[in-house]
């Protein structure tokens, strides 16, 4: 019995003190993402699968056996 109160008012402060908390993390969140979103604008559209490869002058070619 000494065990079961404290363990069921732990509980009970938990639901009570966690959920609001919880809440209102999310309510900020949400705004923080939603500022963010605005200063880098929405997501870009992905490329259609085709793949660029950019190579300059002095890359060298890869050797027979697959190392550089």
């Amino acid at each position: 019995m000494n065990l079961f109160l404290p363990t069921i008012l732990s509980i009970i402060a938990i639901i009570v003190i966690g959920t609001p908390f919880t809440y209102y993390w999310f309510r900020w969140s949400d705004r923080w993402a939603e500022s963010e979103k605005g200063r880098f604008g929405p997501k870009r559209k992905k490329d259609k699968g085709e793949v660029r490869v950019i190579r300059s002058d002095t890359d060298s070619e890869p050797s027979a056996d697959g190392e550089r």
